[in-house]
């Protein structure tokens, strides 16, 4: 049992801690929420554009502070700080064509900001520092 679990840590360290290949920023902007994950945004307008577009948008404007921010964190409260920063953001822009109803519940943005900000560290080529830093307080498929 010992060697199985030794052998798990050493297979969690290989992936989070030296992960290949690693991906672009953006590249993860673009792949780490799947259609599935946007289709729970319901639109006001089915017109005008949606979640992922906003995702996406407001990701991309944040590229530079985002890289900055998790690479310089210091703490688990300094993550959750941004995350819900991030979170905020996303659901003034998300307002403008999702219905209200659908951005009240804490978990409708806060969980796709997470598995973003996991792949961003995981898998991604600007964040060394945050990949030796931040994973411990990462919520890591719900195993916190």
């Amino acid at each position: 049992m010992q060697a199985q679990v030794k052998r798990m840590n050493e297979v969690g360290d290989t992936v989070f801690l030296t992960p290949t290949p690693l991906l672009s920023y953006d590249k993860l902007v673009l792949k780490s929420l799947g259609s599935n994950t946007y289709r729970g945004f319901h639109r006001k307008n089915n017109n005008c554009l949606g979640a992922s577009h906003t995702f996406r948008d407001v990701l991309t404007k944040k590229k530079d502070y985002l890289i900055y921010a998790l690479n310089n964190l210091t703490s688990e409260i300094e993550l959750n700080e941004l995350v819900n920063e991030l979170c905020s953001e996303l659901k003034i822009e998300l307002s403008k064509n999702i219905k209200p109803s659908q951005l009240q519940l804490f978990n409708k943005v806060r969980k796709p900001v997470d598995i973003v900000f996991e792949h961003f560290v995981a898998m991604g080529e600007d964040f060394a520092p945050a990949r030796k830093t931040a994973t411990p307080w990462l919520f890591l498929s719900g195993l916190k």
